[in-house]
This record gives structure tokens, sequence and C-alpha cells, in this order.
């Protein structure tokens, strides 16, 4: 009974604050779509659910979008220094390299949808669902503005990074 009612208390609040931003975002709606070349996020018009746009796109791309956003917004050397030691492109900020995991292979009609939003998805990469893995993936490349409309589509289970530094982990002898 605690642990529910802890829940709770944890819970309302972030759906209550997700339902106020929704209605600032509909007054400003008309504002947005007039400003074509901007950079700020574009949220689309769902309420918060298990299977909304939010729960499709990974905490470390939110958090790339988030550092390419406050760069174009006011940049700095030590954001650039920090986004390029991360493996972020820093040559143009207002795009992101991602991994667009989805159900099934895009049909022509997704492809062109995809397309004429400005986003470009590489055909040639992609990897079929395989084993315990039930989606599989496209590289693609999209405007960072589009990332939450783009996670909208019924097609699409996951948006991840494909910016960032891997690197070899050592085990200890």
């Amino acid at each position: 009974m605690i642990r529910y009612l802890l829940l709770s208390i944890l819970i309302i609040p972030v759906y209550l604050s997700c339902s106020t931003e929704s209605n600032k975002i509909d007054n400003n709606k008309s504002q947005k779509k007039n400003n074509a070349d901007s950079t700020a996020l574009i949220i689309p018009e769902t309420t918060p659910s298990k299977d909304s746009w939010t729960m499709k796109i990974t905490s470390q791309l939110l958090y790339q979008i988030d550092l390419k956003q406050k760069q174009l917004e006011s940049p700095t050397q030590e954001r650039l220094k920090q986004m390029e030691s991360m493996g972020i492109e820093t040559r143009d900020l207002t795009r992101q390299k991602i991994f667009m995991h989805v159900y099934k292979q895009l049909t022509n009609s997704q492809q062109a949808e995809l397309q004429s939003m400005n986003i470009i998805v590489y055909p040639d990469s992609w990897l079929p669902p395989v084993g315990v893995f039930p989606t599989g993936y496209y590289l693609a490349e999209i405007p960072i503005n589009l990332i939450a409309d783009t996670a909208s589509r019924e097609y699409i289970a996951k948006l991840d990074t494909a910016e960032q530094l891997l690197e070899p982990q050592i085990r200890p002898r």
C-alpha cells in the first residue's frame, strides 16, 4: 500500500506537468508552424501513455539533442569540446544521426513520408530483427526539431543515437 502511494505521488505530478505543457504547446502551435527553420523540439499532440513518443526516444538521444539546442542558442567552446569528446557530430548541429528501430522493413510510402519530412533514411543499412531482438533498424539522419514527431509514427519502435564514441572495454587481469 505504501509503495503504491509513493508511486502515485511520483507519477501524478509528472503527468500533470505533461498535461500543462501540452496545453501551452497547443496555444503556440501556429507560432511554431510559421518558424520552419526553428531548432526547437516540436512536440506532437498526444497524451502521455505507455506507448507515447516519449517512451520511444532514448535518454542519451534526448541529452544529445538538448546539448545541440543549447549550443545553437548560446555557443560555448567548452560545450563544443564536450560534444566532440562524446562523439557528437558538430559540423551541422541542426541534424542528428540516429538508429531508427522499426518492427518490419519500411514500405515505399513510409520512406516517402520520412523523405518529405527531410529525414534521410539509408535503405542499405537495414538490419532485420534477429533472435530475441523484436525490431530491426535503419541508420538515418534527422532534423533535431522533428525527433518527437518522428517517434510518434506508429511504425517507429524506438529512436537511438548513432553519434557516440565507442571504446574497447579492457578487463583487468
